[in-house]
């Protein structure tokens, strides 16, 4: 319906191109248009929206998402939540921290948390392989081939995640990629790719710092061989790292003499951010 523009009754400006656009979809998925045609402006008088800040791609990009769920996003798709960003960002990363920032901007539900959804799962693979590292000397030394290709990405999501200064992305998206250094027990700092570019981020290197300080104030980490539970503490499934999972969470509670810890899949399921489910623990909703 948005490339033939038929029964349409708005339309979208940006630089010069123009969509044809249909208000029910447009407002019903986004309330900055539904804002814009059901307020007292002009744009409601002549069924016209001209946006002047932003690159036609993109506009063209979030329409298509408006009116099909998923737009493109890559060649190939990283999952479910989001497919083929190209037309954002030729950088994974940095494609879909442009695609939570149009969401939160245009305040198109659900699309924020499916870019923060599709950024961890284009690090789940790097974390399965530190989290079987297992101690600071492996991790250090133990190649992975795809390291200085991961990282150049993954840096540069984390610079355009920094330059954002809206909310969200403070509380969010920034942190999304705190996480993955969570999730790696901080090991991901003795890889010499990692450490030589943290020191480009400053703000970034700080938050790592912050979140260490504060751990190791509580005796709360751990290096060291065996640093991850045998098992999922929801599903009590066992091999979790061996099966191309990760843990999501993990430590030694108080008192205990054994660590525990929370799978990706359980943890998805838990937060909704994707409709992979753990089917050992939870079922999916109807």
């Amino acid at each position: 319906m948005l490339k033939s523009g038929e029964f349409a009754d708005a339309e979208v400006e940006c630089r010069g191109r123009t969509w044809a656009v249909h208000k029910v979809i447009v407002c019903g998925r986004s309330q900055w248009f539904d804002r814009a045609f059901r307020g007292n402006f002009k744009e409601a008088t002549d069924s016209k929206v001209v946006i002047h800040d932003e690159d036609p791609d993109h506009i063209d990009w979030l329409l298509r998402y408006i009116y099909g769920g998923v737009a493109p996003l890559f060649a190939t798709a990283i999952g479910p939540l989001l497919e083929n960003l190209g037309t954002l960002h030729g950088v994974k990363f940095v494609a879909l921290c442009m695609a939570h920032r149009l969401g939160d901007y245009y305040d198109v539900a659900g699309l924020p948390s499916a870019a923060i959804a599709s950024i961890r799962q284009g690090y789940y693979p790097a974390i399965n392989f530190f989290q079987r590292q297992g101690s600071p000397w492996r991790m250090a030394y133990f190649p992975w081939e795809p390291e200085m290709y991961f990282f150049s990405n993954f840096f540069a999501g984390i610079g355009a995640a920094y330059e954002m200064e809206y909310p969200a992305a403070v509380t969010s998206l920034q942190e999304t990629f705190v996480n993955f250094v969570l999730r790696t027990r901080y090991l991901v700092l003795a890889r010499r790719a990692f450490s030589s570019r943290i020191q480009n981020h400053p703000k970034f290197a700080a938050r790592i710092m912050q979140l260490l300080c504060h751990e190791l104030t509580y005796q709360a980490l751990h290096l060291g061989p065996n640093n991850f539970p045998d098992r999922c503490s929801k599903c009590k499934r066992d091999n979790i790292l061996q099966t191309g999972g990760h843990f999501a969470q993990a430590g030694r509670p108080s008192f205990s003499r054994y660590e525990e810890g929370i799978c990706s899949d359980c943890e998805d399921t838990l937060t909704k951010l994707t409709k992979k489910h753990c089917t050992n623990c939870f079922q999916p909703d109807d």
